[in-house]
């Protein structure tokens, strides 16, 4: 899929909820996925659930983000950029992983493939 970004920051399920907190800032993401030691995406974090649980307790800031992370939304690299699109607006994400043979290829979001909707449409304009 060519519109997915491919330089993705994740974690892992051992990384605690600064960890998240610190890369969700550092990359000004809202969402990160989870991934095991084989690259596997097997969860996904975002910002709503950490801001949740840190209000409730700002000592849980040590604990692992597998506490907290969602079953992982993901789309395959020759997926339709639409289809993801409309599932995304479905499912009310921002944000899936795009998957390669299980493993982690990228993510891609609502912004992504509208800015590319946008640019193709600028195209036939010209």
């Amino acid at each position: 899929m060519e519109l997915m970004r491919v330089h993705v920051p994740t974690l892992t399920p051992s990384s605690t909820l600064r960890d998240a907190v610190d890369k969700m800032d550092l990359y000004q993401v809202s969402g990160l996925p989870v991934v095991d030691e084989e690259g596997l995406v097997v969860g996904m974090v975002t910002r709503t659930p950490v801001i949740d649980a840190l209000l409730q307790d700002i000592s849980c800031a040590a604990g692992p983000v597998s506490a907290l992370m969602a079953t992982p939304i993901t789309v395959g690299e020759t997926d339709q950029a639409a289809d993801a699109l409309r599932m995304m607006v479905e499912k009310d994400i921002q944000m899936v992983a795009v998957v390669s043979g299980g493993q982690m290829a990228g993510t891609l979001t609502r912004v992504d493939i509208l800015q590319a909707m946008l640019a193709a449409d600028k195209d036939q304009l010209a």
